[in-house]
C-alpha cells in the first residue's frame, strides 16, 4: 500500500485529496481542495457506529459490506478518471478502516492511489502545530480604527497590490459589532473549518516566502468563531496602523454595507436593532425600527408605481453587478 505524510502530500501540488468520510463530516472540515467521495453516507455511518457499539466490530463490518457493495462499480469509475489526471490521496477520520478498504479495492483493480497516514486526524494535528509557530513564520500588521472607516476596504486595496493579507471576517461570515451578521450570506463555518481557512491562505503566503500580512483588528469572538490563542498573541504583538474617517463618511459606509451592497434583509436589521434596547433605550430602538419599516414600504412603492423611471447614478460596474429592474445608468463617477 502506498503512503503519505500530511507535511509531503501538503508540499506536493499535483496532489488531488479524496476524503471518504460521510458528508457531515467533510462538512464539518476537510483538507483544502479535497472532494467527498463518501462510502457512508451520514444515516449509514450512524447505523454501523450503532451496531460497533452495541454489537461489537463483527456486526458493524458486516453491515459496511452491505451498504458499500452497490456503490463499488461508480466508486471504481470515480477513482479510475481522477487517478488519469491526478496524484490521487485517500484519506478517511484516522486512515483506518474506510480509507484502508477504498485503497486496497483501487490497487486490487490496477487503479494507482496513495493512503494518508492518519487521516483527517493527522492534519488536524499539523494545523494546530502550525499556528504554535507562526511567531517564526510571519509577522502581522493590524488595521485598527472605529466601524466604518474602511478597514475591509482598505485590506482589499493592499491585496490588489499584491499584498498578503487575511480577511477573517469573511472566513467567520461575520463581520463584527450587532449587525455582524447581515454582511455576508451563508452559514457561519464551524470552528475547524475557520481555522482551516486560515490556515490555507497562510501556508498558501509561505509557500510565496510572503512574510507581511496585513488584517483587521478583531476580537478573539468574531461571530461563532474564536481565533486561535496564538494567532491573537501575534495579533497583540505585531505592528499596529490606526486607520480614521469623518463621522460623514463612516455613516455613508455603514448604511451602504449593511443596507444596500449586501443581502436585502430587513427582518435581520431589526433584529440587530433590537438587541441595541439596552443601550439605546426603548424609544430610540423603536425609531430605529420604524424608520427600516417606513423604508421598505416606501420601496415596495416605488417597485408597485408603473410611472416611475429609476436612474442609478453609481458606477457601470456597480450597475453591471446588479440594479432595481427597469433602472437606467447615468452614472456621476
Amino acid at each position: 500500500m502506498n503512503r503519505i505524510r500530511i507535511e509531503e502530500a501538503l508540499q506536493d501540488r499535483n496532489i488531488l485529496f479524496v476524503d471518504v468520510r460521510s458528508p457531515k463530516e467533510f462538512a464539518e472540515d476537510h483538507i483544502p481542495g479535497a472532494i467527498n467521495i463518501p462510502i457512508l453516507d451520514n444515516e449509514e455511518r450512524a447505523i454501523i457506529g450503532t451496531l460497533y457499539k452495541h454489537e461489537g466490530k463483527d456486526s458493524a463490518v458486516q453491515k459496511g459490506l452491505e451498504f458499500v457493495t452497490p456503490k463499488l462499480e461508480q466508486l471504481y469509475n470515480q477513482l479510475k478518471e481522477l487517478s488519469d489526471k491526478n496524484k490521487v490521496v485517500i484519506y478517511c477520520f484516522r486512515g483506518g478502516m474506510r480509507s484502508s478498504s477504498v485503497v486496497d479495492f483501487a490497487s486490487s483493480c490496477d487503479v494507482k492511489v496513495h493512503k494518508l497516514d492518519g487521516g483527517y486526524k493527522a492534519y488536524r494535528r499539523y494545523v494546530i502545530s502550525y499556528f504554535q509557530t507562526l511567531s517564526s513564520r510571519f509577522l502581522f500588521t493590524t488595521l485598527h480604527g472605529n466601524t466604518g472607516v474602511g478597514k475591509t476596504q482598505m485590506l482589499l486595496e493592499l491585496q490588489k497590490c499584491g499584498e498578503a493579507i487575511l480577511d477573517l471576517e469573511f472566513f467567520a461570515k461575520n463581520s463584527g459589532s450587532v449587525f455582524g451578521d447581515l454582511y455576508y450570506e451563508g452559514n457561519a463555518p464551524s470552528q475547524k473549518f475557520f481555522e482551516t481557512s486560515i490556515f490555507e491562505k497562510l501556508y498558501s503566503y509561505e509557500q510565496k516566502n510572503q512574510k507581511v500580512i496585513f488584517l483587521e483588528s478583531e476580537s478573539k469572538k468574531i461571530g461563532r468563531c474564536t481565533l486561535p490563542a496564538e494567532f491573537w498573541e501575534m495579533m497583540q504583538s505585531g505592528k499596529h496602523i490606526l486607520v480614521e474617517a469623518s463621522m460623514k463618511n463612516r455613516v455613508r459606509r455603514c448604511v451602504e454595507d449593511y443596507t444596500q451592497k449586501q443581502k436585502n434583509d430587513d427582518e435581520g436589521l431589526i433584529q440587530a436593532i433590537s438587541r441595541l434596547k439596552d443601550k439605546l433605550g426603548n424609544k430610540k430602538t423603536a425609531e430605529l425600527i420604524e424608520l427600516v419599516q417606513q423604508n421598505r414600504i416606501r420601496i415596495e412603492e416605488a417597485l408597485q408605481d408603473r410611472n416611475i423611471l429609476f436612474v442609478d447614478v453609481r458606477s457601470p460596474k456597480e450597475f453591471a453587478e446588479d440594479h432595481i429592474p427597469g433602472a437606467i445608468n447615468i452614472p456621476i463617477l
